[in-house]
């Protein structure tokens, strides 16, 4: 439930979010294998608000969240104690491990740890990493 609707204070707003069945218990069945159970299942944007209302919300500051996966990137803008917006775009961390692949000559392992433990030459930041940051941004 989202609150009262603006429009007709008698109703009340509800967000419906629906998902394959599969999807949910492929990631309940990776939390049993680590020895926890699920008790709650949601939708992304609604576990960062969740999260983020743990770290510190006051209810009139306006944030956005980026969370860059490997496929997928999603933007949440959260106010007045809801996510406002989401949205989510096919561009991620692969994109950046392929790059470093293709311009370093490296198997896409190799690009990814690189990525992550670093020592990559002295012209990654600029000719790799800006480049990337600035399609983020777009």
């Amino acid at each position: 439930m989202q609150g009262l609707s603006e429009r007709n204070p008698d109703q009340v707003e509800v967000l419906l979010a629906a998902c394959r069945k599969e999807n949910v218990e492929l990631r309940k069945a990776v939390l049993e294998i680590g020895g926890l159970k699920a008790s709650v299942v949601d939708i992304e944007a609604h576990a960062m608000k969740r999260a983020f209302d743990l770290v510190n919300n006051p209810d009139s500051l306006v944030v956005a969240i980026i969370d860059i996966g490997a496929t997928m990137t999603t933007l949440s803008v959260l106010a007045e104690d809801r996510a406002i917006y989401t949205r989510e775009q096919l561009f991620g961390g692969k994109q950046l491990t392929e790059e470093i692949q293709r311009r370093y000559s490296l198997s896409y392992e190799e690009a990814g740890l690189a990525k992550k433990q670093g020592g990559l030459p002295d012209d990654y930041y600029e000719e790799v990493l800006e480049p990337f940051k600035e399609a983020v941004l777009q």
